[in-house]
């Protein structure tokens, strides 16, 4: 709960609006922009939970409005910038950082692979708690309006979101 105690004070000192957990991520709002723009179907929205429960689907979908081939199929097994927790603290420190042994790797083990290697073990040392309860409590009343309106925009079951 750190991050959003500390939110206003970020606000306040200009940070990054990645930092505005309160108020970037309204999505009927930065979506209608669009929609007053350009026909619903010239549009596609594709949700999160869609991409994580069939992401070769949701993929072939958009190289399908985008005109890639068919027959291409991603590698979706490399995952940079994976967020989370480290499990094992001084893991994620050495890989992370640029520590002799990585750089002597580097002399060894070209750029692309080494980066891949790290990724990997990276994203196998990270754990992704649930949001908190007390986090969901105070966030929900402040998207529950935009949730519905998106819902309704996309013609889309959001009640998931609103739990």
């Amino acid at each position: 709960m750190g991050a959003l105690a500390a939110e206003e004070a970020r606000i306040s000192k200009h940070w990054s609006p990645m930092y505005y957990f309160s108020r970037s991520p309204m999505y009927y709002e930065q979506l209608s922009r669009y929609y007053t723009v350009f026909a619903a179907d010239q549009l596609k929205v594709f949700l999160y939970e869609d991409f994580a429960n069939a992401p070769y689907d949701v993929l072939a979908a958009i190289f399908r409005l985008i005109g890639v081939d068919d027959s291409f199929v991603p590698d979706l097994t490399y995952r940079p910038n994976a967020g989370g927790i480290p499990k094992i603290g001084v893991l994620q420190k050495i890989l992370m950082k640029l520590y002799p042994l990585t750089r002597m790797a580097g002399r060894f083990i070209p750029h692309a692979q080494r980066r891949r290697l790290k990724d990997a073990l990276s994203t196998r040392n990270l754990t992704r708690p649930p949001l908190p309860p007390e986090a969901r409590a105070r966030l929900l009343p402040v998207f529950r309006q935009d949730i519905i309106k998106l819902q309704d925009m996309l013609g889309r079951d959001l009640s998931g979101w609103l739990k």
